[in-house]
């Protein structure tokens, strides 16, 4: 074997040895980054993947970041709106609850004879506190109308200086 020869056999060895490095470290990259999934999926959303310099790779690992950094939001905005909704249901409850427990208990007064002379003024009490629950019911319907997007608002233009 010439001198030609033997450099070129060991070029070529090296290019091979290189590539199977390149390779290899590829593979534990990609183990990593599988083993790195699977703890986020299994519940350890503030774990991030971490690359190096690999530019193959790193584009991918930089977006699988951003996706779970995205649903993480999502996840924090998600509970605050169940807590958000839940307050809500206990506050209308308290709000219904009230105006319909003092119309009855002057439709008691009513109905009992309790109210004597005071009985008309028993009955406008009802009727305004019945009026204002209504009102209360109708912008609770509105609300959830808005939440649900079910109503449509029509958009014109009007000269603020006529009206």
């Amino acid at each position: 074997m010439s001198n030609g020869e033997i450099i070129l056999l060991i070029f070529i060895v090296l290019i091979l040895l290189y590539f199977i490095n390149r390779e290899r470290k590829q593979r534990i990259l990609i183990k990593n980054t599988l083993v790195s999934l699977e703890e986020i999926l299994e519940g350890n959303k503030n774990l991030k993947i971490l690359v190096g310099k690999n530019e193959l790779v790193a584009p991918l690992i930089f977006k699988i970041n951003q996706l779970v950094e995205s649903y993480q939001i999502d996840q924090i905005e998600m509970k605050k709106t169940i807590q958000d909704r839940k307050e809500l249901m206990s506050n209308l409850s308290h709000d219904v609850r009230t105006p319909l427990t003092s119309i009855l208990g002057y439709l008691d007064a009513i109905c009992d004879g309790i109210a004597g002379d005071e009985t008309l003024e028993y009955i406008h009490i009802v009727k305004d506190k019945a009026y204002a629950l209504k009102d209360y019911i109708d912008e609770l319907f509105m609300i959830a109308q808005l939440d649900a997007n079910e109503i449509q608002f029509k958009i014109e233009q009007i000269d603020i200086l006529t009206h």
